[in-house]
């Protein structure tokens, strides 16, 4: 089943974030550090069901899966019959819980 991949406003200014606080460091790492980002998303867009599930308090469903060689950081999707809608990309060592219920 093919569905459509969305990407949210809130992710982008994530990714950018990060690639700016990366870039300080090395310009060339935060360049990577996009190319995973892009390879990971492609990689849910095709296998949306190989990530690990969070239910939350509040009873929301996402899906997490690591960002390829930047363990560290995480991508949170949702998934429907029709939709996958990209939400955050954050640290992985965030409360993702308090994070995604706000």
């Amino acid at each position: 089943m093919s569905r459509t991949l969305r990407i949210r406003l809130r992710a982008e200014i994530d990714i950018e974030e990060i690639m700016n606080w990366i870039v300080d460091r090395d310009e060339r790492a935060a360049l990577r550090f996009q190319k995973n980002v892009r390879e990971t998303i492609d990689r849910v867009a095709r296998f949306p069901f190989l990530s690990a599930e969070l239910i939350t308090r509040k009873r929301r469903q996402f899906r997490i899966t690591a960002v390829k060689r930047y363990r560290r950081f995480v991508i949170v999707y949702t998934l429907t019959d029709d939709e996958i809608q990209i939400m955050r990309v954050v640290r992985g060592l965030r409360n993702l819980e308090q994070l995604l219920d706000e």
